[in-house]
């Protein structure tokens, strides 16, 4: 099965490089031609999870379409994907790539004789990093297989030492090092300094496990967590709480995406999810279930949040959008005036909710129309005409100028939620950022770094294993940089708190908004949780289960997949960071509506049919009162 991909993951006038994953080893093979009859193919025998071709002696300013096929050594197959295409550049590609994200190598990454170096280009490129005691630099490690996201495992360290180290990325075309930017610095030189112990903080999951049901189909799942620090991943599942399957992988990431397949129709699974990181500490979740869907998946990504401009200067911008299961990103950028500059591409096949293109090289001073399009592991394809048909169509205007100004914090830095080894700050912006927030126990002296190499205008950070400060007050110094490398810092101070034993507390559940297909569920919780939403079409089960990862005080969850003019159950659940659960909320409902026409209409009172009750509303967005069947009362939002 394809469980990731296909993606175009660098074009130039005369190649391309698409990249896709199965869920077991497979050969490769592409159709590619001008039309959809294809013409030419592209095999390779060779068995493996991770495919990536390269197409050449393509001509400049085409569209090509193209299909990627597997079969798997026992002769099952081909799978094929679904027809997807690509567009070649009008020039040759002299152009280096551009270093988007990192280099980062933070107090989680590091090791006692080793440390995972993370960045991300704009395009698909080697990896190589320069490193030794000196910023002259005596070791190389290297990477040859062209990638976007670059982790770079160094061994064989002396601990409790300073080291410098540099990143660079050379695409296909050998454009590279020397004279390679990291946006206004060329090569630049980093450090880290390796443990002078071998750690016991716990390793924690941080964020997860996810498993949406829009992502769930009749014979695969996709489960994501995260980490607060480096780690292995492995999801252990089965038709029991006993398991008996595995999927695992092996290398050391905080971001962890398993595609389980080989499912049966229609059939409820148990699930849990470990992590073991480089000083072998265990990080184990507790039993989830979800239940298979009874059919393949036709049904396309449904944007939850249309796309935006999160940071625009002369030379790059960034466009955010959301998903409602996980699906792969792309970007288009599209100068109005036609030849007045080239297009900009944004392609990544990593699974995702919450979608970023990156655009770099644009031109200064020119206005671009904004596409963006998400697939799914089954191949459909959600896009943004929903959003372009209720006006709300993106365009961008680069600056004229280059960026000169650093990013400025509109909210925060926030203490959320802080117990004696673990705590939750959050900030917003008024740009995307990345962020490096240094921790120490006095002020100046700051031995804990984490590194939030992302650009994102809001940003909500777990920060654990703080009782190794040997301090109750905790002094933080936070740098934020914009992608021209454009940097504000703050500092501050916050105090450690007692150990956590009481229960959120869950608020104000609303139906916020319902149509045909879907329905916004909101709700809030005293303090930082994740959420979990069970439903279905009657109080004797919930076959369905939804939820949120993230620790948040308020809570949105758009549920999609609906049937028509159905009643629906559902009860919520939330858990915090200390592992207390919230009590469930007893049963409520909602009914979709009959026809495609939103349950909300400014200006109009709505009627809203919930559970034999009638309610009026004249608000934008209704926000409905909940009844809990057979409690002869009512609960008002």
């Amino acid at each position: 099965m394809i469980v990731e991909g296909p993606a175009a993951i660098y074009v130039s006038d005369a190649e391309a490089i698409i990249a896709w994953k199965t869920d077991e080893a497979a050969d490769s093979r592409i159709l590619y031609g001008v039309g959809q009859g294809y013409g030419s193919f592209l095999p390779d025998p060779a068995l493996v999870t991770d495919h990536r071709l390269t197409l050449r002696d393509l001509s400049a300013l085409t569209t090509y379409h193209y299909q990627v096929q597997s079969t798997d050594a026992f002769g099952n197959g081909p799978i094929a994907s679904q027809d997807a295409t690509l567009t070649t550049r009008d020039e040759i590609d002299a152009t280096p790539p551009v270093i988007i994200e990192g280099p980062v190598a933070d107090s989680f990454s590091v090791l006692d004789t080793g440390v995972l170096i993370y960045w991300r280009t704009d395009e698909a490129a080697t990896s190589k990093v320069d490193y030794g005691l000196s910023d002259t630099y005596t070791n190389v490690d290297y990477g040859d297989l062209p990638v976007q996201e670059h982790y770079r495992l160094l061994t064989g360290l002396l601990a409790n030492t300073w080291y410098h180290y540099r990143a660079s990325s050379t695409d296909p075309a050998g454009n590279g090092p020397p004279g390679q930017t990291n946006a206004t610095n060329p090569a630049a030189d980093r450090h880290f300094t390796t443990a002078g112990w071998v750690s016991t903080a716990p390793l924690i999951i941080v964020a997860g496990p996810d498993v949406l049901q829009a992502s769930i189909t009749h014979q695969s799942a996709v489960i994501q967590w995260r980490t607060n620090r480096p780690a292995t991943s492995r999801v252990d599942y089965g038709t029991t709480s006993s398991y008996g399957m595995a999927a695992v992988h092996s290398e050391l990431r905080p971001h962890h995406s398993m595609t389980i397949t080989g499912l049966l129709p229609a059939t409820t699974y148990h699930f849990r999810v470990q992590s073991v990181d480089g000083f072998s500490n265990l990080a184990t979740s507790t039993d989830f279930v979800f239940t298979t869907d009874s059919r393949g998946d036709d049904r396309r990504p449904c944007y939850t949040s249309c796309p935006k401009i999160t940071y625009a200067s002369d030379r790059q911008a960034i466009v955010q959008w959301a998903t409602d299961e996980f699906s792969d990103s792309y970007a288009e950028a599209s100068p109005e005036v036609a030849r007045a500059a080239s297009a900009a591409v944004w392609a990544s096949s990593t699974l995702v909710t919450d979608h970023r293109g990156i655009f770099t090289n644009l031109s200064p001073g020119t206005r671009y129309q904004i596409a963006t399009k998400s697939r799914d592991p089954a191949g459909n394809v959600g896009d943004d005409r929903g959003c372009v048909a209720t006006g709300r169509a993106l365009t961008l205007l680069t600056a004229a100028s280059p960026d000169e100004a650093g990013p400025r914090l509109l909210a925060g830095p926030t203490l959320e939620y802080a117990t004696a080894d673990f705590a939750i700050l959050s900030w917003r912006a008024d740009e995307a950022a990345d962020a490096l927030l240094e921790l120490g126990p006095a002020a100046d002296s700051y031995p804990y770094t984490k590194a939030e190499p992302e650009h994102l205008l809001e940003r909500r950070v777990m920060l654990t294993g703080l009782a190794e400060l040997g301090s109750p007050i905790v002094y933080y110094r936070l740098s934020l940089s914009d992608p021209s490398r454009m940097r504000t810092e703050v500092t501050g101070v916050f105090s450690l708190g007692a150990a956590d034993t009481e229960a959120p507390t869950l608020e104000n559940p609303t139906v916020a908004e319902v149509t045909s297909s879907t329905a916004m569920l909101e709700w809030a919780t005293s303090e930082p949780a994740t959420s979990e939403i069970e439903y279905g079409a009657s109080t004797a089960s919930y076959p369905y289960v939804v939820r949120g990862g993230a620790y948040e005080r308020s809570h949105r969850v758009l549920l999609t997949g609906l049937a028509p003019a159905a009643a629906y159950h559902f009860r919520l659940s939330a858990t915090d960071p200390s592992g207390n659960s919230a009590e469930k909320t007893g049963d409520l409902a909602f009914t979709t509506v009959s026809g495609p026409v939103p349950l909300r209409h400014a200006g109009l009172a709505v009627l809203a049919v919930l559970l034999g009750a009638v309610f009026l509303g004249s608000h934008r967005r209704m926000r409905t009162t909940l009844a809990r069947p057979g409690s002869g009362g009512t609960q008002t939002a």
